[in-house]
């Protein structure tokens, strides 16, 4: 994951720290899901659709 907030952290001029919390944030929701350096956009989110 160390890989991942340092890329998007560059790329979006915010800490790591804060790109690592939204990370797990959005994991935590099911929205996600994080396997070592790749992050996969799952589609069970029904829920932003209403």
């Amino acid at each position: 994951m160390k890989e991942i907030s340092d890329i998007i952290s560059s790329r979006e001029k915010v800490g790591r720290d804060e790109v690592r919390r939204k990370l797990l944030e959005l994991r935590a929701m099911g929205m996600i899901e994080i396997n070592g350096t790749k992050v996969t956009l799952l589609n069970n989110n029904s829920r932003l659709h209403r």
